[in-house]
Order: C-alpha cells, then sequence, then structure tokens
C-alpha cells in the first residue's frame, strides 16, 4: 500500500524475499524456520566511552558467561558497545527466551555496569545516539525457495554475530542468485539454472549456522574452570593459531564461502 493507503498491484517474472528476519515472503510461501533463540539477551549502545584504552581496535571482553565487544566507529567521539544483559535467577526462565532484564527499555547506566562487570575496568559511557536491547537467534529455512519465488539474507538465516558473517552471508546469497536470473531472464539459460541457487546456497548457511552456534557457545556459554582456562589461554593460543599457514587458509575459506 502506498503512504495514503491506496493499494496497488506488482507484476513480476520472479521474487526474492530479502526481508529480514520477520520476512513476511518466507511465512506466505510456508518455509520451514527452525532454530531458536539464545538464553542471553544482549545490550548495545552507541556513544561516547571513557576508558584507559584506546579507541581504534576491536576488543573482546569474556568471563563467566559473560561476553563485551567494543566496535571503534568514530574514533573517541562514538564507539558501539556490545554486552551480555545478567540472567535471570531462573534458568527455566532464560531456556524459554524470556528478557532476563524485563522488556523496560535498555538504559545508558545498564549497558555501562554489564559492559564493567565483564571488562574489569573503570568505563563510563556518555552522550548516547543509541541505546537497546535486543535477543539473538540461530535459525535457517529447509528451503531458499519455492517455484518463482525466493528468499536472501536474513529471511533465509540468523545467526550469533560470532565470526561476523551475517553480512558476508546475505550478500553472497544476492551475488548468487542475481547472475542466475540475470542469465534466465535474457534467455541464455534454462529456469532449471535456478535450482542451484538452493544447492549452493543451503549448505552454506547451514554450516555457517552450526559453525557461529559453536563458537558463541565457546564464548559465551562457559562457566567455572572451563571459562577460566578458556580466559587464560586464549590471549597465547590465538595470535600463534592466526599466524598457522592451514588455520589462515582454513579461515580463508570459511569467510569467503
Amino acid at each position: 500500500a502506498q503512504a495514503d493507503g491506496t493499494r496497488f498491484g506488482v507484476s513480476s517474472a520472479y521474487v526474492i524475499g530479502a526481508d529480514g528476519a520477520h520476512s513476511i515472503v518466507r511465512k506466505c510461501l510456508g518455509l520451514g524456520f527452525d532454530g531458536a533463540a539464545y538464553p542471553q539477551g544482549f545490550l548495545l549502545a552507541d556513544c561516547r566511552v571513557e576508558w584507559p584504552l584506546d579507541h581504534d581496535h576491536l576488543k573482546i571482553f569474556v568471563g563467566d558467561r559473560n561476553l563485551a565487544v567494543f566496535l571503534p566507529l568514530r574514533g573517541r567521539e562514538v564507539g558501539r558497545i556490545i554486552a551480555i544483559q545478567p540472567f535471570v535467577a531462573d534458568a527455566s526462565a532464560n531456556a524459554a527466551g524470556v528478557e532476563p532484564a524485563g522488556a523496560a527499555p535498555a538504559t545508558l547506566e545498564e549497558v555501562e555496569a554489564a559492559f564493567r562487570s565483564v571488562a574489569k575496568l573503570p568505563v563510563t559511557l556518555h552522550d548516547p545516539r543509541w541505546v537497546t536491547r535486543y535477543r539473538l537467534h540461530h535459525r535457517g529455512v529447509d528451503r531458499y525457495g519455492d517455484g518463482r519465488v525466493f528468499v536472501a539474507g536474513d529471511a533465509a538465516h540468523i545467526h550469533s554475530p560470532a565470526g561476523g558473517q551475517g553480512m558476508n552471508t546475505g550478500l553472497q546469497d544476492a551475488a548468487n542468485l542475481a547472475w542466475k536470473l540475470a542469465l534466465v531472464l535474457r534467455g541464455r539459460a534454462p529456469s532449471t539454472l535456478l535450482d542451484t541457487y538452493h544447492a549452493e546456497r543451503w549448505p552454506v548457511g547451514q554450516k555457517i549456522l552450526q559453525r557461529t552456534d559453536r563458537l558463541f557457545a565457546a564464548m559465551s556459554s562457559q562457566q567455572g574452570w572451563v571459562a577460566r582456562t578458556r580466559n587464560f589461554v586464549l590471549p597465547f593460543v590465538a595470535p600463534t593459531l592466526a599466524g598457522l599457514a592451514p588455520v589462515r587458509a582454513r579461515a580463508f575459506r570459511f569467510l569467503s564461502q
């Protein structure tokens, strides 16, 4: 419908549903979207960050069942803070997807407290541009399309941001489908070429879901001696692994999909 409420129709040879995690196209097609919500709730703020560290590099802090991230956006003026908000005492409520701190709007003070508890640093947040709380899910469709209708990006898969593959995966969905549609529409390839979109992208989406889920669990769900061992070993092991050619080659294949 238009802004004044007037309805109109569109005729097209094909439809691509790139309409996000709550995709209407996916729901109309009746595609499966199996998965679940992570028990953790998250807090996010774009704001001015006062602390003893620099403002130029990504920083990740981990603790017992806690995770916090600093992302540089605009030098000292604006940084992005992401932190897990505290769990509720009732573990069954966490498993059911209940917001750990309720559904009230997030506050900068709440984000600051959650970040401080993990970073163990004197941190003060000022001048918020944006503050919110949100949930993460890991879900994927059973088919990337039906007939002349396809889904791509978050309409087809949503997952933890661990590994930073969300936008990359959606863009590669679009690239894979676009050149095939172009050839079919120009009569230079049979319509059966479009069947390869699901065949090629569905396995990639499933692998991304599995690996980001494992990585997120390792970073945010451990506690006790397991978490302490991870926190002690990780700073020494990660740089060494990152310098090994086989590890770098495997990481490249994963990131390039």
